[in-house]
């Protein structure tokens, strides 16, 4: 990583990375690679594509806490229990049916509950979390 000519100190990047993790509060168990900075660098983006919106991110905090409960119990979570659990806290609420809209306006098969595409997606946006949790660094 040249910049006009410059020659940048062995390390920097990782400094950089960690000073920016410090000023923007981010906890020391969310890895964020070198390689990553490098390649968006290299392309001139410093924004990510999130993508979408889960329809019921705001009670996403409260899946999570209990499925930490539930592993600090020795119950671990099955994919077919953890969208009982998900859909059993969105039934009788307003996030019933945005879910359902939202699929509707999505996916060609279209239903009101949520399906096992949901429940990947939410395993890797919440991966560092849970695990950072269930190693005792967040609680």
């Amino acid at each position: 990583m040249k910049k006009e000519g410059a020659i940048v100190r062995k390390g920097a990047l990782a400094n950089i990375i960690y000073e920016s993790k410090q000023k923007h509060n981010i906890s020391h168990h969310i890895i964020i690679k070198e390689a990553t900075v490098k390649q968006r660098l290299k392309r001139n983006s410093n924004t990510s594509l999130l993508g979408q919106k889960s329809s019921i991110q705001a009670i996403e905090p409260y899946l999570v806490t209990i499925i930490i409960q539930l592993a600090n119990m020795k119950i671990p979570t099955t994919t077919t229990q953890g969208l009982q659990l998900a859909n059993s806290l969105i039934n009788g609420t307003r996030f019933k049916e945005e879910v359902h809209q939202f699929e509707k306006l999505n996916l060609r098969s279209a239903s009101s509950e949520l399906g096992r595409g949901y429940w990947r997606g939410f395993l890797k946006q919440n991966k560092n979390l849970i695990e950072a949790m269930l190693n005792g660094a967040l609680t």
